[in-house]
């Protein structure tokens, strides 16, 4: 039962993994043409994409209609006149109790008749009176033993088990990712006071009233992950210093745009439409489209108007934490670099700002 409701399943995903695909293509191709400057419109079209992977799949749904009762046909009865064969039809509602010889027709009556047998006596008699062709004795065939477990499966119900295999292997890595991280914040200690009165007075800037503490790391950094306790920030502690109070509050900004964007529950989302199309490589593609434009969102609010080029050097500086993958976390460094820097020189004057 199992087995035959994940080959269902894994029959309807094959289809939206094409359509998944040509609607990556078709979002890739309209960006291209249109090039679009503001991040939220290339986030929600590679949010369409993602969407597509799961809004398309189509179930049967059994649904309960009356059963129409249909008219009876009438009993019939063969009668043989002579060497004539004659259907006569005769309804239960018009059998009375009368006399039969009312309704006599007397020219009939030295007419002999006879009722033939059914259609389905007649065979059975002609079947009983014929000898069969062999008299050896039958043997009944006994199914021959599978030679292993696997031999009783199909091929479809063989690929919705490798497809669930593949489904719990992304999910242990990437709960095991998880669990390493927050792991290493539970070891991490509070930053500095200096540090954390600029984090605390920008959390007052913009009216949150949340507390997010900020902890000192010696080997990850910058990147707001969430935990079982709650929101943290995580900075280098190495590198925290050496940075000017401007490219620090330039990366705190950063991250305090992806806590107001709700970035990291939107990561989710799409990790788990992407853990179902495991073996898509276009989903990874759209996943990873879809989180390159949130940071491009909040690299314009951290940069602002003026500080756009001083912004690219801080994250040419900071490079890449290891934990900027792991769900829940994202990281001021995180993504392509090289597209990131890129854009913030290139940029316009006229950002948009989340």
């Amino acid at each position: 039962m199992i087995m035959s409701a994940l080959e269902l399943v894994w029959s309807r995903i094959i289809p939206v993994t094409v359509w998944m695909a040509v609607a990556a293509v078709v979002v890739q191709v309209l960006l291209w043409i249109t090039r679009p400057v503001a991040p939220r419109t290339h986030r929600l079209a590679w949010a369409c994409v993602l969407l597509s992977g799961i809004l398309f799949v189509q179930f049967p749904i059994p649904i309960a209609a009356r059963r129409l009762e249909r008219a009876l046909p009438l009993p019939l009865q063969k009668v043989v006149l002579l060497n004539s064969e004659v259907w006569l039809s005769q309804p239960a509602a018009t059998a009375q109790q009368s006399d039969p010889s009312q309704h006599r027709d007397p020219r009939l009556a030295a007419v002999p008749v006879q009722l033939a047998e059914s259609p389905g006596a007649q065979l059975e008699s002609r079947s009983a009176d014929k000898t069969p062709l062999s008299s050896e004795p039958t043997t009944s065939r006994t199914p021959k033993a599978a030679d292993s477990p696997l031999a009783a499966w199909t091929w479809g119900e063989m690929l919705a088990a490798f497809w669930v295999g593949g489904i719990g292997l992304v999910l242990g890595l990437n709960i095991f990712g998880y669990g390493r991280l927050v792991r290493h914040t539970r070891r991490m200690r509070p930053a500095s006071d200096p540090y954390a009165r600029e984090w605390d007075a920008l959390l007052a800037d913009r009216r949150i009233a949340r507390r997010i503490p900020l902890l000192a790391s010696s080997d990850c950094g910058p990147a707001l992950c969430l935990t079982p306790g709650g929101y943290r920030l995580i900075v280098p502690e190495s590198r925290w210093g050496s940075l000017s109070p401007a490219e620090r509050l330039g990366i705190l900004r950063h991250e305090l745009a992806h806590f107001e964007r709700n970035d990291l529950f939107k990561s989710l989302v799409a990790r788990c439409v992407v853990v179902l199309h495991w073996f898509n490589p276009v989903a990874w593609w759209a996943q990873r489209k879809f989180d390159a434009a949130g940071e491009w969102a909040c690299d314009d609010f951290a940069g602002g108007r003026e500080g756009r080029v001083e912004f690219a050097k801080v994250l040419l500086e900071l490079g890449t934490p290891p934990f900027a993958s792991v769900p829940l976390a994202d990281a001021a460094a995180g993504g392509s670099l090289h597209s990131r820097i890129r854009r913030l020189l290139s940029l316009s004057p006229l950002i948009d700002r989340p």
